[in-house]
């Protein structure tokens, strides 16, 4: 209700004056780095920045990470702990500086002295002047608390200051249950502590040493910060020490790979599609749809050569002969149809079952921490279509290629000289299709690496959709989706530009073809059925 989120035709009883800011017990975390986890589309204030990091206990946590503040988050913040999540997700609702600070248990994570710091430092330090509403299962710290509401079964229970719940049976029976764990946790605690003093009789005097000299410098920070603007500064630049050797990089990113694609490569492409028997057929059966075409055509040209009255009295035979030509080459095309379409299901079938048992059983801090959801998705999206595509296009070179050579072989009956400009023809062919293939790749690779995005930022901007609407950033995630996908679409209007481009080559070379084979036509026009079948093809 506080977050607005329901039904517009709803009438809610409850108006929010200000503006909110959110902090849950598993916080959204963004595939960015430490730093702009924080900032969260706020311009950066270097002493509010410093007080924030201290006061949210994440200076220790940046002392650990290789490049500091500047070290990059996984998807849901896959390389922090429960704690850290927590304390990084508070520190980005303090930095907002909102009116109103919904609090959903973020300290639920954190040990007993951290969780200490945290209540003065921030909620009764850096927010004490804000509205905050804090739900939590921890009452410690309710004494603090200007008002309480104790919630039991989604109903109010009761509700009032501390001292005046003292009295109630539901707030005794509360502090009751937590006495209890208390004890539990406190005789577990002493537990441990004596099997790490057991451990621990073995360390040199020296080691203590310089293990409590170390610990005293580590002093916890206390509300308000008494340090000077110099000495912010310094701490400022401590946290981002981002090297050469170490940018804080944790996501591979698609522009780094480098595929070279050898014979091998398309060896293992063909061994999906099952065996070379599979595309003998398809090949017999387009070889059979170009008989009937080839069948047709002759037909009709003889069809044309005979006398009128010759013409008018075969006018039923030639008739039944064209229909069972025609009725001979649907099925055989309807035929080939099929069998593509059988060689597509199976090959996606194989293809997918493999590429989900190589992601299922790769390791996670070896591809999952490291590979964005969306290039997954593209695997199995992107990837198979391509697949598809492969086929696809195999079968149209099988059926090109054939009725090519029907075309030559028809044409060069007309007029054999017409045989000396396809070699030229041809080569000039070659050179645009190597010219071509180089960009399309490229192309092709932009199209993947810029798609990825997309469903990256489709899958965060779900998971985070109650921070999004609790700091009011709609109109930034719109915009971030709309430059991936201007992006993405650029890429295509590349592409597709580039196959224009291509098609337009390839047509102008058959149009020369064509008119090289007009102008013979035209020297042998005595030759009536020969340049009706040449033009006709």
């Amino acid at each position: 209700m506080l977050l607005q989120q329901y039904d517009k035709d709803f009438e809610a009883a409850i108006k929010v004056c200000g503006s909110v800011s959110l902090a849950q017990q598993k916080p959204w975390i963004q595939n960015k780095t430490f730093r702009n986890n924080i900032l969260y589309n706020k311009e950066l204030e270097m002493d509010k920045y410093v007080d924030t990091i201290q006061f949210c206990e994440l200076e220790r946590d940046l002392e650990i990470m290789n490049a500091g503040d500047l070290s990059e988050i996984g998807e849901k913040g896959i390389n922090l702990s429960g704690g850290q999540q927590a304390r990084l997700g508070l520190a980005r609702a303090v930095y907002q500086d909102k009116d109103i600070f919904l609090l959903d248990d973020p300290i639920s994570a954190l040990d007993a002295h951290v969780r200490k710091n945290i209540i003065n430092n921030v909620i009764n330090g850096m927010l004490k002047h804000k509205t905050r509403i804090l739900v939590t299962h921890a009452i410690d710290f309710i004494h603090m608390a200007d008002k309480i509401v104790i919630m039991e079964k989604g109903r109010i229970a009761a509700q009032g200051t501390y001292e005046e719940l003292l009295d109630n049976p539901i707030f005794k029976r509360l502090q009751d249950i937590n006495r209890i764990n208390k004890d539990v946790t406190q005789k577990e605690n002493n537990e441990e502590d004596k099997e790490s003093n057991t451990s621990k009789k073995s360390t040199p005097v020296s080691q203590k040493e310089s293990d409590d000299s170390e610990s005293a410098k580590k002093e916890d920070p206390v509300y308000p910060s008494k340090l000077s603007s110099s000495e912010k500064e310094d701490l400022f630049k401590a946290f981002g020490r981002k090297t050469k050797k170490d940018d804080g990089r944790i996501i591979k990113d698609e522009n780094d790979e480098v595929i070279e694609v050898t014979w091998e490569t398309y060896k293992q492409i063909f061994s999906y599609y099952g065996h070379w028997s599979q595309f003998f057929a398809i090949f017999v059966v387009i070889f059979g749809v170009m008989w009937f075409e080839t069948r047709y055509s002759y037909v009709i040209g003889d069809w044309a050569n005979e006398e009128k009255e010759v013409q008018l009295s075969s006018y039923t035979a030639n008739s039944v002969k064209i229909m069972k030509i025609l009725l001979g080459s649907t099925l055989l095309n309807c035929v080939r149809q099929y069998m593509v379409r059988l060689l597509i299901s199976n090959t996606m079938e194989r293809v997918h079952k493999e590429v989900l048992q190589k992601i299922i059983r790769a390791p996670i801090n070896l591809f999952f921490d490291v590979t964005p959801t969306g290039s997954i998705l593209n695997r199995f999206n992107g990837d198979m279509h391509h697949f598809e595509h492969i086929i696809h296009s195999l079968i149209g070179l099988m059926y090109q290629s054939m009725h090519l050579i029907m075309i030559i072989y028809t044409v060069s009956k007309a007029n054999a000289y017409v045989l000396v400009a396809i070699p030229m023809l041809l080569s000039y062919s070659i050179y645009i299709y190597r010219f071509t293939i180089g960009s399309m790749k490229e192309i092709h690779r932009v199209l993947r690496v810029t798609n990825s995005p997309i469903d990256n930022h489709y899958s965060e901007t779900m998971s985070g959709n109650s921070t999004i609407r609790a700091f009011g950033t709609k109109k930034f995630s719109i915009a971030k989706d709309h430059e991936n996908n201007n992006k993405n679409l650029l890429a295509q209007q590349v592409s597709f530009a580039t196959w224009v481009w291509y098609s337009a080559q390839m047509k102008i070379s058959s149009s020369a073809l064509m008119i090289v084979a007009a102008v013979l036509c035209v020297q042998n026009r005595n030759v009536a059925d020969t340049v009706v079948l040449s033009v006709a093809f």
